[in-house]
């Protein structure tokens, strides 16, 4: 199964994105990924999701190797000051249309 990041319709309709189209998901450091967009309302306007574990990029990952983007390469590893671990569920991305 391939990975797909979840966008609210109304962000994805101002980007021109539909559902199945190609994405680029950017962060803050420039690293960037493409994946197909699953266009729902079953997500928050300001949010994005994509599943943990996919988009791997070794071979030996066979259900995970070249599945759309690796979201701990995009992840801030920042600390989160209040907690003392990585806020890997605050990262800020860019997405457009690829």
């Amino acid at each position: 199964r391939e990975n797909v990041l979840w966008i609210h319709p109304e962000p994805a309709a101002k980007r021109g994105i539909k559902e199945g189209e190609l994405v680029t998901v950017t962060d803050q450091k420039g690293r960037s990924g493409k994946i197909k967009a699953k266009v729902t309302a079953r997500i928050r306007k300001d949010t994005i999701f994509m599943v943990h574990g996919f988009g791997h990029w070794d071979k030996r990952m066979t259900t995970a190797y070249g599945q759309g983007v690796a979201d701990s390469d995009l992840a801030s590893y920042e600390v989160e000051p209040h907690v003392g671990s990585m806020s890997m569920g605050l990262s800020l991305v860019k997405v457009e249309k690829a």
